[in-house]
């Protein structure tokens, strides 16, 4: 492979459509990244104020921990407060939650769990996953946690 692809020609970097069907699941689930972080206003502030909104809570044993407070930038309804969790090790860690009843947005799995967070998916019983005190991450993944009522 090319450690630092950017001088090379464009057929090293372009995209190759016709992979598309073979890697569904990873197109879909990126799919659903992007969408989310439309949602979340703080991610569309190109300016140095947002990273003033962002810290780490935890970057140890392969696991590294972002509070976003996205308060500023929510509307009714939105998230004020997320939570990134990377676990990077090859095994399942627990991470003590900061106070509060965390929803599930994405996991190892999907990138689309936030959609499921409506009344009526509530009504249904088909809601999103709840967190509070401890979550177990998934080894190898990414985990977005959220809030609406901070």
């Amino acid at each position: 492979g090319d450690e630092n692809s950017y001088a090379s020609a464009p057929v090293v970097n372009q995209l190759d459509y016709n992979r598309l069907e073979e890697y569904k699941d990873l197109v879909d689930y990126y799919k659903g990244l992007i969408q989310f972080r439309r949602k979340l206003g703080i991610y569309l502030d190109g300016t140095s104020a947002a990273a003033g909104q962002m810290r780490t809570l935890c970057a140890q044993d392969g696991v590294v921990v972002m509070e976003v407070d996205n308060t500023p930038y929510a509307g009714k309804g939105d998230y004020k407060k997320v939570l990134l969790l990377c676990n990077s090790s090859k095994e399942d860690k627990e991470f003590e939650l900061p106070a509060g009843i965390w929803k599930k947005l994405i996991d190892k799995n999907s990138s689309w769990l936030w959609k499921n967070d409506s009344l009526w998916s509530t009504i249904t019983g088909k809601g999103i996953e709840k967190c509070e005190n401890r979550v177990t991450l998934a080894s190898c993944s990414m985990t977005v946690l959220g809030r609406k009522d901070v």
